[in-house]
């Protein structure tokens, strides 16, 4: 009897056996990042046991089998990064358990399906498909949802205001040219405009066929060459423009006094770690007593200032699920006039994996050895925060001091990529200019942990 089935990041090639559906006692299945093709069995979906299905980053087609609503235990499903087509089907509001759905990149259309049921749903992430119609309203019902990705499709209509869709950070809808309204941050157009630009377009029509014949058939041929026109200039511009300034992220603002108040006046009580260009503080921030952690430069080290344009433009415009969030920034002088640079981030309660790895001599009595489980989830977690800076990243970002002190872990051990202090955005550089940094900046990063075999190179490869 087989209870858990990984296969994942290896070069498996052909396709998915449909004798696993004969493993009635098989929970958790995976086969990402291989090779593998063909369609998805629908013998698999009469593995009634399964709770994770993950074969995402493959090079399957077809559809997606209806028979997915009979997996009632499904929690999670994870079918990113493949060549899949037709309509998400209606059937996958029936998996109630369903708590993570991931169908982004590949070629889905139609509408977004019936899912209200889906009460523990936490992540949908739908992006980068040929999905059209609008947004539906019931997503805004569904309170357990905490992230939800829409992007790279052709929705259109108004962007619902409450839910989800009310905090700028758990929603993305970038890359839908025709949706409208929304929360200000998004600089939507109101729909009232694109309303308006409807009902003219309606009148003028029927101004066409009172016309006569000869004139509506004269309309209906500009029609057409328009419509291609445009579709085409809307697909250009759709990939030109897909990190436009609707994805600027909108970070709130602090002052100098907020940040000292939260931390006793910057004190070593409230001290939680230190590194090359400063001190970092654990706070409680803002009317909800956010938790965060307060990253406060010594300008008058060498680079510290450099340090941290660098990380705020690396940071300002990413957002990755294992990446540390950055909440915002403070450049301001403190109370004798002089200048203050802090950064601050949510706060990772689990601390490092430096601390974890590395626990002999330390006081920490609460700590444990990390099982093997642990430890391969961390590592797949850095890789998909690397994988996500370095290709999926609107300007590609070299971090350069990987290490595990700069890798955060939260309150479920989920790991975070930190410190962007060194990062490079590498689209300022064509290949020449970018050899010449190295060459002489030299390796940059923390001696023993620096990559250059890998991450420099890769990037050169990139540019």
């Amino acid at each position: 009897m087989i209870a858990e089935l990984y296969l994942y990041n290896n070069s498996f090639k052909g396709t998915i056996p449909s004798t696993l559906g004969n493993c009635s006692y098989l929970p958790y299945l995976g086969l990402d990042y291989n090779m593998l093709h063909g369609s998805i069995p629908q013998e698999l979906m009469e593995a009634r046991s399964l709770v994770s299905l993950n074969v995402s980053y493959n090079n399957l087609t077809g559809d997606l089998p209806s028979e997915v609503g009979k997996l009632e235990n499904l929690i999670q499903l994870y079918v990113s990064h493949n060549q899949l087509s037709g309509h998400i089907p209606q059937t996958l509001g029936s998996c109630l358990s369903l708590e993570d759905i991931s169908l982004n990149r590949n070629l889905f259309e139609g509408s977004i399906i019936n899912i209200r049921d889906l009460r523990d749903l936490k992540l949908l992430d739908l992006s980068n498909n040929n999905l059209s119609g609008s947004i539906p309203g019931y997503l805004v019902n569904l309170s357990s949802l905490e992230y939800v990705n829409l992007s790279v499709n052709s929705l259109e209509g108004p962007v619902p205001t409450e839910g989800a869709f009310r905090n700028f950070s758990q929603f993305s809808i970038f890359a839908n040219i025709n949706l409208c309204g929304g929360i200000p941050e998004l600089q939507l157009k109101p729909c009232s405009v694109l309303g308006e630009i409807k009902r003219v377009k309606k009148k003028k029509i029927v101004i066409g066929i009172g016309a006569g014949v000869a004139l509506f058939v004269l309309s209906v041929i500009i029609g057409i060459i328009s419509r291609c026109w445009f579709k085409k200039r809307n697909k250009n511009d759709r990939v030109n423009n897909m990190y436009s300034s609707t994805a600027v992220h909108v970070h709130e603002r602090v002052s100098y006094e907020e940040l000292h108040n939260a931390t006793g006046g910057f004190s070593v009580g409230n001290t939680i770690g230190s590194g090359k260009f400063g001190v970092v503080y654990k706070a409680l921030l803002g009317a909800v007593n956010r938790a965060v952690a307060i990253k406060v430069l010594n300008l008058s080290k060498p680079e510290a200032a450099k340090s941290f344009s660098a990380e705020c433009e690396a940071l300002k415009g990413v957002r990755h699920r294992n990446l540390v969030k950055l909440v915002t920034a403070c450049s301001s002088v403190d109370y004798k006039g002089n200048e203050f640079r802090a950064l601050v981030y949510d706060f990772m309660p689990n601390g490092s994996l430096d601390m974890w790895l590395n626990r002999e001599g330390t006081s920490d009595t609460t700590s444990r050895p990390l099982t093997l489980r642990e430890r391969f989830n961390i590592v797949i977690d850095v890789a998909s925060a690397l994988e996500y800076l370095h290709v999926n990243c609107h300007d590609p970002i070299a971090h350069c001091d990987l290490k595990p002190s700069n890798v955060l872990l939260d309150d479920d051990l989920t790991a975070h990529v930190s410190d962007f202090g060194l990062a490079r955005l590498l689209l300022k550089f064509d290949h020449e200019s970018f050899l010449n940094q190295l060459s002489l900046a030299g390796v940059r990063g923390t001696i023993g942990y620096a990559a250059p075999g890998k991450e420099y190179h890769t990037f050169v490869m990139l540019i």
